[in-house]
Formats: structure tokens, sequence, C-alpha cells
């Protein structure tokens, strides 16, 4: 038979709390109550592991967030300082100051300014960049050069296509009327309609005038009888 798995002794309170803190400075990465309880090999049950993480939070010596359906804890992250050292005219003061502090007024106002033409940069990259997806977009809708060549290659066969049409009216002895010629049969046509449009109209008349004179003679009868018909 297999050796048995040797049971890792279980520990609580202080010492479970610290063994927990301990691990979780030496991973330096997120964990969630289960994995602690896992990577610790159960030394930590789950229960005690879960209400360390959540005292610990509470303490603000570690920080926990939400990770989908369980939450994870990981050592708060702390800003180094750096040690200063100041020199006056009485006295020398040792300290510690945000890397921040040490930059003189003078030198923050420089900072400010390059950040704010730096920020300024930045607008104009993306103004030019939005620019330039504009005129991408434009060339890719503009057809391509296969697709130009295509196009050239079907209207040179189309002009072809017309010009073996046109050859048979170019050799005949037919000559294409002249545009004043058009012009003049336009307005003879045109002169032509005006009468025979106001002739009609006094035809008309004139068969009305007929008509109403022969009261026991049906029009029709006598329009068939007539020689106009």
């Amino acid at each position: 038979m297999p050796p048995k798995k040797e049971k890792k002794e279980q520990v609580t309170g202080d010492q479970a709390s610290s063994l927990v803190l301990e691990y979780l400075r030496q991973q330096n990465r997120p964990y969630s109550a289960i994995e602690i309880s896992a990577n610790l090999h159960n030394a930590v049950t789950k229960p005690t592991a879960t209400k360390i993480l959540k005292e610990l939070d509470e303490r603000g010596e570690i920080e926990g967030r939400a990770s989908g359906k369980q939450v994870v804890y990981h050592i708060i992250q702390v800003r180094p300082l750096v040690p200063n050292l100041e020199i006056t005219d009485d006295l020398i003061i040792i300290g510690l100051k945000d890397p921040k502090d040490l930059a003189s007024p003078e030198e923050l106002k420089v900072m400010d300014m390059e950040t704010e033409a730096v920020k300024q940069e930045i607008g104009g990259l993306k103004a030019e960049l939005r620019a330039l997806h504009s005129t991408l977009n434009t060339l890719k809708a503009a057809p391509t050069t296969a697709s130009l060549r295509e196009t050239v290659a079907l209207l040179e066969a189309e002009i072809q296509n017309f010009q073996v049409q046109l050859e048979p009216l170019r050799s005949s002895a037919v000559k294409p009327v002249p545009v004043e010629e058009k012009a003049a049969i336009s307005n003879e046509h045109t002169r032509l309609q005006k009468i025979l449009k106001g002739r009609k109209n006094q035809f008309k008349e004139f068969w009305d005038t007929i008509c109403d004179g022969c009261i026991d003679v049906n029009p029709s009868d006598l329009w068939a009888g007539s020689d106009l018909a």
C-alpha cells in the first residue's frame, strides 16, 4: 500500500493570521481564501482563511477586491519614500519625503508646462490620427487599379461596338440633316399641327349644327351615309 500523506498541522488565531499575511507578502500577488488555504496545504482552513483575510482587510493591512464570484486579497502597495537631506543655515533636517516634494516651485512650474505641452501634442496627434483614418477609409472606398482596368476594357469594347454600328451610316450616301433644317422642319410641323387642330374644331362645330337639324336621324347613321366616313 502507498504511504499515507502526512497531514500538515493546522494553525489558528494569531499564528494563522501571521502565516496568511506573510504568505501574501512573499507572493506579492492577489489570492482568494480558497487558494491560500490550498497553497498552505490546509494549514489554515478555508473558513479560517476567509475570516482572517476579512479582518486584515478591515484593519487596512491588506486590500480586497471582487473578482467574479469571489474576493481576492493582496498586500497594499506603498509608494517608496526616499531619504532627503535638507541643509539650512542653522541645522540639518533629515527626513523621509515624497519624490514630488523634492522639486522646487520653479521646477514644478516647468513640469506643469511640460505636461501641458505634452497634452497639446497628444491632442494634435489624435486629430492627425482621425484625419489619417478618414483618408484611409476614402482610399478603401475608391476603386482599385484592377477594377479600373476592367472598367476601361468594358468601355473600350462598347466604343468599338458603336464604331461598328456607325460605319455603315458614315459610308452611305445619306447625309445628315443640318441643324438649321431640322429646326425649320420642326417649326413647320408645329404650324401645321395648329392648323389641323383649328380645322378639327371648325368641322366639329359644323357637324354638330347638322346633327341638331336632323332630329329624326341618328348621327351615327348620318355619318355612315355621308361621303366623309
